[in-house]
């Protein structure tokens, strides 16, 4: 046995009752702040996995109201589930300690609500505790984390990495010093010893390393399971600022009580990270040959391949991650290959299950492309490459998500359009959005299938707070069809004519200079619970677009709770209806988006109406419907084929 495993035990975990001396009883701690969609995957996990002696303690710390709904609606009254509702937000270190002061289990488990479990987690976790009376803390390892984050192999979903490192780690473990607090592991004894988190380090940050600095004092050991992964987005409830102040105050206090004895344990990790190897192996992984699809031939189940030309914050990319993270969660095997990464902070845009698969360019992808079942095409580029990969053998079927009529993308350019339409003669199989694209596309013949759009509509809530007068547009410089200079026309003239209002915009590619200072710039909004808070606090959205495929903002809006002004052209009219639950307008009548904004902010009644019938749309337009209707629709055109 090498180094690395000298603290190897038994390869399978015990089961429960079968180790020596009584079964170990486990409650895990989950304080919740927002961010809904994340805490019901997290909950959904634990008690797909628990047991009988495991307890579950959720803490709510003052999220908005339908997030405490959810828990009420979902888990109150469950056995073996106790919630907490705070009335004010008091901060994750609070809220971990509260469920602390409750437990009196074996083993207790600090778990962020961000994070995901798997398969025989808490089987694994025993027997680890078992295996020596000297382990205090464990740690698994994840794609977020601090000493013990691994790198994410492009091609991978969670659940391939979580069998992967099991099989090649078994219940190894790893003396790591310092622990994440992601999921943290305490044996119970080690906290009537040492006690719960030190409270100078609220709200939170460090407290979990000062605990681990006792528990080394006390001559007993922190430990890795590089065999036991655990997903964490991270940083879901903290915003940048307060995270940041948080953790270079407490990093002082920590720095004064155990900067001597850290800094040696930095200088070790240094040099001999206990992860090392396997960091360096999964980092090195080749796309091509080690990745979600390489026990393609012994696994059950459907596997599909979405193919993207790029990675950028646009709405069809979004709606493609989206739909490929409902896939992987209901058991598909889904990923992404992508010919030209682009920008991959999108990923972060929502929790990501899967990596993607990245090739330089079309010849690497049609090359290196693992064997599929269906392959899917989402703009008129990858369609061409769809039929490729099937026609060398690499896919069986293809398939086509086709987001908008591209063909009038390139009316300056009949060549590009022409080779645009081609493809919906090529592809019989489509999926589409709306009956506007639909009725387009049933003229090319084939088979083209309504799924309408999937929304987070766990983040996209009304959070029920008070509303600024402010006026909101979304904008894209770039896209000629976002129609921002009419848009910024509009925005000029309600600057001069109503200062009452406050304007506001959120995108990029602003030209220097062009956004006056009566306009406030907030930027690219990068997650979608950025988006959400930003709509949260406002009461008009302008869409101004000469058309949409769909129109993803103008449902966000109506989600949270806003009156939008919205284009009248294109598919955005299967949800949006004119005084309904929105305003429609000409988008080329910069005086008439200016009167709807005027007439939506000055008439209180008109305003209620507009929010009141958008309330329980949202409902017809799940992330969850959308994943089960996509994997329906593809394993009809496997079985078809």
């Amino acid at each position: 046995m090498d180094a690395e495993n000298e603290n190897a035990v038994q390869q399978t975990p015990a089961p429960i009752g079968g180790a020596p001396g009584r079964p170990l009883s486990i409650d895990i701690i989950i304080p919740v702040y927002n961010a809904l969609d994340q805490v019901r995957e997290c909950i959904k996990s634990v008690v797909a996995h628990r047991d009988d002696l495991v307890n579950v303690i959720v803490v709510n710390d003052a999220s908005h109201p339908h997030v405490g709904e959810w828990l009420d609606a979902e888990h109150a009254g469950t056995i073996r589930c106790t919630i907490i509702h705070k009335e004010q937000n008091e901060g994750y270190l609070k809220a971990i300690n509260q469920g602390l002061e409750l437990s009196k289990a074996d083993i207790v488990i600090c778990q962020n609500s961000d994070t995901i479990i798997f398969e025989n987690f808490f089987d694994i976790v025993r027997a680890l505790f078992q295996s020596d009376p000297k382990i205090a803390v464990i740690n698994p390892v994840s794609v977020w984390a601090n000493w013990t984050r691994i790198p994410f192999p492009s091609g991978h979903t969670v659940f391939s990495l979580a069998d992967r490192l099991w099989r090649a780690n078994g219940l190894s473990v790893r003396d790591i010093q310092n622990a994440s607090g992601f999921c943290f592991a305490v044996r119970g004894e080690a906290l009537l010893r040492l006690g719960s988190f030190d409270p100078v380090y609220d709200p939170g940050y460090w407290e979990e390393t000062d605990f681990c600095m006792k528990v080394l004092d006390a001559g007993l050991r922190v430990v890795c399971a590089p065999g036991l992964f655990v997903f964490h987005h991270g940083w879901s409830s903290f915003g940048a600022d307060a995270r940041n102040m948080n953790m270079e105050k407490n990093e002082r206090i920590f720095r004064s009580r155990w900067g001597e004895q850290f800094s040696a344990l930095e200088k070790w990790f240094k040099f001999n990270d206990p992860l090392r190897g396997l960091k360096n192996e999964l980092a090195c992984t080749d796309s091509a040959v080690d990745n979600v699809y390489a026990r393609s031939a012994a696994a059950d189940g459907l596997s599909v391949l979405y193919i993207l030309p790029s990675l950028a914050h646009y709405g069809g990319i979004i709606s493609v991650i989206q739909v490929v993270n409902r896939l992987v969660m209901q058991g598909v095997r889904a990923n992404i290959a992508v010919t030209k990464a682009g920008d991959k902070s999108v990923l972060r845009y929502c929790a990501c299950y899967f990596n993607p698969l990245f090739f330089e360019n079309e010849a690497e992808l049609i090359q290196n492309c693992p064997q599929v079942d269906v392959v899917v095409a989402t703009h008129w580029t990858t369609a061409y490459s769809a039929i490729k990969l099937t026609n060398v053998g690499k896919a069986k079927r293809a398939a086509y998500f086709v987001q908008d009529y591209e063909p009038d993308f390139h009316t300056d350019d009949p060549m590009r359009a022409r080779l645009a339409e081609a493809t919906y003669k090529l592809i019989s199989d489509r999926i589409c959005k709306t009956s506007w694209l639909k009725e387009k596309l049933d003229a090319y013949g084939g088979d083209t299938e309504i799924i309408p759009i999937g929304l987070n509509t766990d983040i996209f809530a009304d959070y029920r707070q008070p509303r600024e007068n402010l006026v909101l547009t979304m904008a894209r410089p770039s896209s000629a069809r976002r129609n921002w200079p009419t848009a910024l026309k509009a925005f000029r003239i309600l600057a001069e004519i109503r200062p009452d209002i406050a304007l506001g915009v959120y995108g990029s590619n602003f030209k220097p200079g062009e956004l006056p200072p009566s306009i406030t710039s907030y930027g690219l909004l990068e997650s979608a619970s950025s988006v959400a808070r930003m709509l949260n606090r406002a009461k008009v959205l302008l869409d101004a677009s000469t058309f949409q495929g769909f129109g993803r903002p103008g449902l966000e809006a109506i989600a949270c709770g806003v009156a939008p002004v919205l284009t009248k052209n294109g598919g955005i009219t299967s949800y949006a209806k004119h005084m309904h639950n929105a305003l429609l307008i000409n988008p080329f009548d910069v005086g008439e988006i200016v009167t709807s904004i005027c007439r939506i902010i000055d008439d209180e009644p008109l305003y209620e109406r507009l929010r009141t019938n958008g309330k329980g749309l949202s409902a017809n337009y799940t992330l969850d419907r959308e994943g089960a209707q996509t994997r329906v629709f593809l394993e009809r055109v496997l079985r078809n084929g």
